[in-house]
């Protein structure tokens, strides 16, 4: 079961808006949580399958014009962890996709620099491929990923400040 529900809309936080970050967690929390509730009880009843959650690499650290998105992808990695722990005995694997930059209508709004952008098939087939693998979490493209993650572990000053240059440099 792959569950993928997804909207994105910049957010500039000097003039928030309380029903962006609504609708943002109806859908790509809420969504997800819907979708995994309608369908466990049966793969808890077969005692197997594999429930692959969609997130972003968004959800590892804060980005520009992301504060309704990525706290939504955050909340999803976290539930995807904790739902592993439960799982585990049914025969149930969880798996976390974390992709970068996938062209879809959300990545079309953004007015920067897309490092690594994939096509949806692309991104699909990264997918399918590491289903069987005993990796937990599925993030790509390869190098832009593990930029991020690096990003991510460094203390909050330095990676405010690299993010914070780079996204004003690409930003048009």
């Amino acid at each position: 079961m792959i569950l993928n529900a997804g909207i994105y809309s910049p957010v500039y936080c000097e003039n928030p808006d309380i029903e962006i970050f609504k609708k943002h967690n109806e859908v790509n929390y809420l969504g997800v949580i819907n979708a995994y509730i309608a369908f466990l009880k049966k793969m808890l009843i077969k005692k197997k399958g594999i429930i692959v959650i969609m997130s972003s690499i968004s959800g590892w650290l804060g980005l520009p014009k992301a504060a309704a998105y990525g706290p939504t992808k955050a909340a999803l990695r976290s539930f995807s962890q904790s739902a592993r722990y439960d799982l585990e005995k049914y025969g149930i694997k969880i798996k976390l996709c974390s992709p970068g930059f996938v062209n879809t209508p959300a990545t079309s709004q953004n007015k920067f620099y897309m490092q690594g952008l994939l096509e949806p098939d692309v991104a699909a087939k990264i997918i399918i491929k590491n289903l069987e693998t005993r990796k937990f979490e599925i993030s790509f493209p390869f190098v832009f990923s593990y930029f991020m993650k690096f990003l991510s572990i460094l203390p909050d000053m330095i990676s405010y400040k690299i993010i914070s240059s780079v996204t004003k440099k690409n930003d048009k």
